[in-house]
C-alpha cells in the first residue's frame, strides 16, 4: 500500500484543501491552526484562514486552551459537521470492509511454537 497525503474520506470525496481540513478535524479530537498547517503541510496563513471560516460558519468550536494556545474542536451539533461525521464513519468502514476475512476464511491466526531453548 502506497502513503498518500490524503486520507480515505479526501480519496471519495475530493482531494480538495477543505475537503483535507475536513478530514484532520474528523481524524483529530482537537487541533490548533499551526498543528493543522504542520500536520498537512499547508501554509499557516491558509491553515488560519480556513480555521476563521470554520469558525464563522459553526462547523467548529473553540475548546479548550492548552497554555497560550486555543485549540479547536469539531461542533457537533451543527447539522452540517453531523453529516460529515457521519461520511467520515462509513469511510472508515469501507476500509474496514476491504481487510474483513473473505468468505471461507476462518481468519484464524496459527502461530508456530518451538520448545527448542526452552
Amino acid at each position: 500500500m502506497r502513503y498518500s497525503k490524503y486520507g480515505i474520506f479526501c480519496e471519495r470525496y475530493g482531494k480538495t484543501l477543505r475537503n483535507l481540513v475536513w478530514e484532520h478535524f474528523l481524524t483529530w479530537s482537537e487541533t490548533t491552526p499551526g498543528n493543522l498547517a504542520k500536520e498537512e503541510k499547508i501554509s499557516r496563513p491558509k491553515a488560519y484562514q480556513i480555521v476563521k471560516e470554520f469558525l464563522e460558519k459553526g462547523y467548529i468550536i473553540k475548546g479548550r486552551i492548552f497554555g497560550r494556545t486555543q485549540l479547536y474542536v469539531l461542533n457537533k451539533e451543527n447539522a452540517v459537521v453531523k453529516i460529515f461525521i457521519r461520511n467520515f464513519n462509513e469511510c472508515i468502514q469501507s476500509v474496514v470492509d476491504e481487510y474483513k476475512p473473505k468468505k471461507g476464511n476462518s481468519g484464524d491466526i496459527r502461530v508456530a511454537v518451538s520448545a527448542k531453548g526452552a
